[in-house]
């Protein structure tokens, strides 16, 4: 009686090691992201605000190494974060909304639309 209760045991530790293995070895390891700090990143809505869209970008660039964020959870904050014109142009740029839109492509159109054309 004992004897067969050590090999179901066995048998179920068995299993569930394959499946911790699975696991391991198809990359679903499940990792916790901090977003808890995400209101450090300031709100920006376009040229007027009292940010200016480099402070905006870098504020998010910082909290991706403080906060282990990939290039996905950059995007997604930053889109979070803009408002009133910012979110105009976002909702417009076609390009910014497919699969294969990234981080930089969000800084590189929000730089090239919001460019300062005042030079010093």
């Amino acid at each position: 009686m004992a004897e067969a209760k050590l090999k179901q045991e066995l048998a179920e530790s068995k299993e569930e090691l394959d499946k911790l293995k699975q696991q391991m070895l198809s990359g679903m390891n499940t990792v916790h992201k901090d977003f808890s700090l995400i209101t450090l990143v300031p709100k920006w809505s376009g040229p007027e605000n009292a940010t200016p869209l480099a402070e905006f970008l870098a504020s998010i660039v910082r909290a991706e190494l403080v906060w282990r964020w990939d290039e996905a959870d950059c995007l997604n904050i930053a889109v979070l974060r803009i408002a009133d014109l910012a979110k105009a142009f976002y909702n417009a740029c076609v390009e910014l909304h497919t699969k294969e839109a990234s981080w930089e492509d969000f800084k590189n159109a929000f730089r090239e639309r919001f460019r300062d054309v005042h030079s010093d």
